[in-house]
């Protein structure tokens, strides 16, 4: 063979090899943006309320705390003794850790105390899921109806599903579709007097927050950041600790319906955090972008 032929053919062959490379490389490029922003618009579950009643630390199960925390009619339940303000409801009595929902003397007649929640957002879902422990006091269980927006007056009978307790604790979980800016529940049994605990309302929201993430390679195809430090943010009960980050930058703090919950710049301190709720949030500065859980 012509040595400038043999020379031609393996130029020409170098030349495809690297074409072929090349679109191996980009096809598998798209492939892992493809996944990795897939991954960025998975649905989330948002705590719309969550409490374990530890702060009810007088009384017990056996011998409730007789001091009625609504006092002698409905009202507030105090915020020191909650999780999330907004509580209320009518013959509420701790339980050492628990609730205890006792018999009052309302509306002309003896009955069972009842519990309602602070108002939460369940417009960006068409349902929301309720979990929660509870257990009659009576030996023969009880009807517990689980009401969302009732209207008393109106009595409004479609707003409400029925579970059934027994003496035992039992977990509950109902699925309850209403999509309103403003919900609120309200526990109430039919007959007898009885224990709730761990109440939680669950929102499965799509995690539009990580949709503004600029579009770049995924994180294992660019330059990892080891020796410029990228900006960490820690979070406890009280405070958002952050680390490397530039003096005078602005810090966001997103909920996971995409409302922002604090905005201010940083100057070297922690961020008060002590009066946002538990939950998943977003915190944004910049380019930066990280997932964090208060609780």
């Amino acid at each position: 063979m012509n040595k400038s032929i043999f020379l031609l053919f393996v130029a020409l062959l170098a030349t495809a090899h690297s074409t072929a490379a090349t679109t191996l490389r980009e096809t598998s490029r798209k492939a892992r943006n493809s996944s990795f922003l897939q991954e960025k618009v998975d649905s989330v579950d948002v705590f719309a309320i969550s409490e374990d009643f530890s702060k009810f630390t007088a009384g017990s199960e056996a011998s409730p705390n007789p001091v009625n925390l609504t006092g002698e009619n409905a009202g507030s339940i105090p915020d020191s003794l909650m999780q999330q303000s907004g509580w209320s409801g009518c013959g509420i009595f701790q339980a050492g850790g628990m609730a205890f929902l006792g018999n009052m003397y309302y509306n002309e007649m003896w009955q069972p105390g009842y519990l309602v929640t602070p108002v939460f957002n369940t417009s960006s879902v068409a349902s929301f899921t309720v979990k929660f422990k509870a257990r009659s006091k009576s030996p023969q269980g009880d009807s517990l109806a689980v009401y969302w927006n009732w209207n008393f007056h109106g009595r409004i009978r479609d707003t409400f599903q029925d579970v059934m307790l027994t003496d035992q604790w039992e977990d509950y979980e109902l699925t309850i579709s209403h999509s309103d800016t403003a919900v609120y529940l309200d526990f109430w049994t039919e007959n007898h007097e009885m224990y709730i605990d761990d109440i939680q309302i669950v929102l499965r929201v799509p995690d539009t927050i990580s949709d503004t993430i600029p579009d770049v390679d995924p994180p294992n195809t660019i330059k990892n950041l080891t020796d410029t430090k990228k900006p960490q943010f820690f979070v406890n009960n009280e405070y958002l600790f952050i680390e490397h980050l530039e003096i005078g930058r602005t810090v966001e703090i997103y909920n996971m319906l995409g409302q922002c919950v604090r905005r201010q710049p940083y100057f070297g301190n922690s961020i008060s955090v002590g009066d946002i709720p538990n939950g998943v949030y977003i915190i944004r500065s910049g380019f930066y972008t990280q997932k964090i859980v208060k609780q």
